[in-house]
């Protein structure tokens, strides 16, 4: 978790941690009910990660190899966008 923690480029805001009782490190950015991402660490680098953007529903695994998965950077800045749309009206 410390490793996967450290690998957050600068840029990212930083997430809420929590712990699971099977032992996980939880990650959590958290914009809205609509606009959220949850990624569990396991000890053994597995990143299980569930994201809500709106009606969309995105879940899956990664292993984590001393850099943050393209994925994850993808979700994380989705989540944290800010809306175009209501900007625009």
């Amino acid at each position: 978790a410390h490793q996967f923690l450290t690998a957050l480029p600068l840029s990212i805001p930083v997430p809420s941690i929590g712990a699971e009782p099977d032992g996980q490190i939880t990650v959590e950015w958290y914009r809205s009910p609509e606009r959220t991402l949850s990624v569990s660490i396991s000890p053994n680098g597995d990143l299980h990660y569930a994201a809500l953007l709106g009606a969309e529903r995105i879940c899956g695994t990664e292993t984590f190899r001393a850099r943050m998965p393209q994925v994850l950077s993808d979700l994380i800045a989705r989540i944290e966008e800010r809306d175009t749309e209501s900007s625009s009206h």
